[in-house]
């Protein structure tokens, strides 16, 4: 195997908070306590989440059954199992948890004006998430130590553009990105794995694979799972069966109509390729 087999994929999997709407208002919640000690100050954390749930429209904090007479919030801050979200998706600074004031990213920042568009957000994520990612420690370092560097959301993102240009479908599933991919992550190794899984799907043999353990499959598959979900909050991809499919759905900007693919002028295959090809 590779060194890039034990290197870890870490994308967060909380669906609901990542999605444009809710990160933009979560980011203009933010702005009110910039280089305050928001993560200190009980008053101004709670002020600051309730203010977050208002705005998002979502509960941040986790709830859990307590014992009767129990008035606080036994799992702590909206940051104890959220802080990821922010940090994560590059809009706080990871080190300010160690200094006590929050420092707003300048990605953070603009997402919380409004000045950056639901298209941008996604697009800006998927062409510069990237590994390392300072966000995770033990990705951090493996990485690091490694001399590696893999942007995963672009990456999956090609390897499926790629299988389209083959199939004219382009779907894929976590089986095979764990199998083709993972063990061979290099962004401009796209079409070599985007060829293999394909040449795995014809060939009468795949029943004779060797099976994964269930370890690995946790271990693995849902974090590419959880990118997967990303993808498809970009509309970049939708779920079909037990994977996920290139979306070329898209609509005309004169027209203003939904077509398939491409229609008088504009092609949502060639946007992609652009897309792909640009940020590689």
């Amino acid at each position: 195997m590779s060194k890039n087999s034990f290197l870890p994929w870490n994308f967060e999997a909380f669906r609901r908070f990542i999605s444009y709407g809710v990160m933009q208002q979560a980011c203009a919640a933010l702005l009110a306590y910039e280089n305050e000690p928001l993560f200190s100050d009980e008053a101004m954390l709670s002020d600051f989440s309730s203010r977050l749930n208002k705005r998002t429209g979502v509960e941040w904090e986790p709830r859990r059954k307590v014992s009767e007479g129990v008035l606080f919030n036994t799992e702590g801050s909206v940051f104890r199992n959220k802080k990821r979200v922010f940090t994560s998706l590059y809009t706080i600074d990871p080190g300010c948890f160690e200094t006590g004031k929050l420092v707003i990213t300048n990605f953070g920042k603009a997402l919380g004006y409004g000045f950056v568009t639901e298209p941008e957000y996604y697009e800006l994520l998927i062409s510069n998430y990237e590994y390392p990612h300072q966000a995770y420690e033990d990705n951090w370092v493996a990485w690091n130590n490694a001399e590696k560097k893999l942007r995963p959301l672009l990456f999956l993102l090609s390897i499926m553009y790629a299988i389209y240009e083959k199939d004219g479908v382009g779907t894929l599933n976590a089986d095979e990105i764990a199998r083709f991919a993972f063990n061979s992550a290099d962004n401009l190794n796209y079409k070599v794995i985007a060829k293999e899984i394909l040449d795995n799907r014809k060939d009468s043999s795949k029943a004779g694979l060797s099976p994964r353990s269930k370890e690995l499959k946790d271990k693995i598959d849902r974090k590419i799972n959880d990118i997967f979900g990303f993808l498809c909050l970009s509309h970049f991809a939708y779920y079909k069966a037990d994977g996920i499919s290139l979306n070329l759905m898209d609509k005309h900007n004169e027209e203003k109509t939904n077509f398939w693919e491409k229609r008088i002028g504009q092609s949502k295959k060639e946007y992609i390729h652009s897309f792909i090809t640009s940020n590689l």
